[in-house]
């Protein structure tokens, strides 16, 4: 295992390798290639979940990108 600070870039395939090891990460790669949901599919809503309960709020919508993040907050109100 490399040293591990806590933070895995984007796309950073290796580090996330050496972190949760190579065969649950191809297992989980294997898992979303097998059903083709690449957006919105059963990991993102585990995800959404995951991170509305850790916030104490009821629901979460995670999104694409910092842009796709404020077009859908000024949206939600409305601008």
């Amino acid at each position: 295992m490399t040293n591990f600070n806590g933070k895995i870039n984007l796309f950073d395939c290796a580090t996330a390798q050496n972190v949760i090891g190579q065969e649950k990460f191809l297992a989980a790669f294997k898992k979303v290639l097998d059903h083709g949901a690449y957006c919105q599919g059963p990991e993102t809503k585990e995800l959404e979940a995951k991170l509305a309960q850790y916030s104490n709020v009821n629901y979460c919508a995670t999104c694409s990108s910092g842009t796709d993040a404020l077009t859908l907050s000024l949206m939600a109100w409305g601008v």
